[in-house]
């Protein structure tokens, strides 16, 4: 019942341009939020990695691909291959000890 921001809205504008769409983690059965993967061009890409195809991605178009099981290895997995898993794996450590030093800051 929470209402969205306003930049949610500009989806409609955004999506059209993307060169890409990536959905991860979803059953797309919550509206507003399921439409917007839709709101791609019929040409452009889209990547679902999640646990069970869901949405249109069931009656795949002809640019969408699909990365089906367990989440987190699939992402390892398609980070591997783009070879950017240290990098991404440096940047989740220094952002977890940025957040442990803010809790512990406001602990104090």
């Amino acid at each position: 019942g929470e209402d969205l921001p306003r930049r949610f809205q500009l989806y409609l504008q955004d999506l059209p341009m993307c060169d890409c769409c990536i959905v991860m983690g979803t059953s797309l059965a919550v509206y507003p939020f399921a439409d917007i993967v839709d709101s791609t061009t019929r040409s452009t890409p889209r990547l679902l990695i999640n646990r069970q195809l869901v949405g249109t991605f069931l009656s795949p178009r002809p640019f969408d691909l699909t990365m089906i099981g367990d989440l987190e290895l699939n992402v390892k997995e398609l980070l591997t291959k783009l070879d950017v898993i240290d990098r991404v794996m440096i940047m989740m450590k220094e952002e977890n000890q940025r957040l442990e030093t803010t809790k512990r800051i406001q602990r104090e």
